[in-house]
């Protein structure tokens, strides 16, 4: 079996673009496996043609000699566009590995852990603007089966954001929380921006123990329980640092 060509489909998906990889092959066997970069959506579909210049006629079942190849064939290895075309077309490579065995992929990685996974809603808060707007949007969510709601609640802001916006946004999360209530898990989206790092001063300075500062701070888990109490949501706000 030989590899006779790489393809990128792009697809309109809300506030993004995903990108799809498909490795077809002289036997009428194809894979496809996915390789978004948001914002980067043409970038890693070109570094994905780049590949298929080196990859044409290669066996497909040689995924690690494909893989090693690839990323060691440029003088600038890594960083994210690399990463992400290659990292599609090595999943094409395993649904092409599957298909030819006639076994799901997880059976070649060691089988499965376990009979489901548990998933999060995102971008189920459109086109919502007001806190009571994302606690409507909340509670159809859960109504739909999803117990995670992750989003953004920082709205326009982005590496920036004034006292204002930081009280907005502990309203949304505290209407959110409010609507669907303590069983379900509330994941907040910072973009690795400052200002998620932010909400952790008053937090902690308001004796919530626990909190780790990343990239992308697990708030969700540490700050919700506090905003279950009005009045120190309120003292929470007030201690937003300048």
């Amino acid at each position: 079996m030989k590899i006779t060509s790489i393809r990128t489909l792009i697809c309109h998906a809300y506030r993004t673009n995903w990108v799809f990889v498909k490795v077809e092959t002289d036997a009428g066997l194809h894979g496809v496996g996915e390789a978004t970069l948001e914002h980067r959506e043409l970038t890693v579909a070109q570094a994905v043609q780049e590949l298929e210049r080196t990859l044409i006629g290669k066996d497909p079942h040689n995924i690690e000699a494909i893989w090693h190849q690839a990323y060691r064939d440029v003088y600038w290895r890594g960083g994210p566009v690399l990463m992400s075309a290659l990292s599609g077309v090595e999943m094409a490579l395993w649904d092409i590995k599957g298909k030819a065995l006639g076994v799901p992929v997880y059976q070649l990685l060691g089988g499965k852990v376990r009979d489901a996974v548990p998933c999060y809603a995102n971008g189920w808060f459109a086109p919502a603007k007001t806190p009571d707007e994302f606690a409507e949007k909340a509670r159809r969510a859960v109504q739909a089966g999803f117990r995670g709601l992750k989003w953004d609640p920082f709205g326009a802001a982005y590496l920036e954001i004034d006292k204002q916006g930081l009280r907005d946004a502990l309203r949304c999360i505290e209407a959110v929380v409010g609507a669907v209530g303590p069983e379900v898990d509330i994941l907040i989206e910072g973009h690795g921006s400052e200002y998620g790092l932010n909400c952790l001063g008053p937090c902690e300075n308001d004796g919530v123990g626990g909190l780790q500062a990343r990239e992308v701070p697990p708030i969700g888990e540490e700050v919700v329980p506090i905003l279950r109490d009005g009045a120190k949501t309120d003292r929470l706000a007030q201690r937003i640092p300048p």
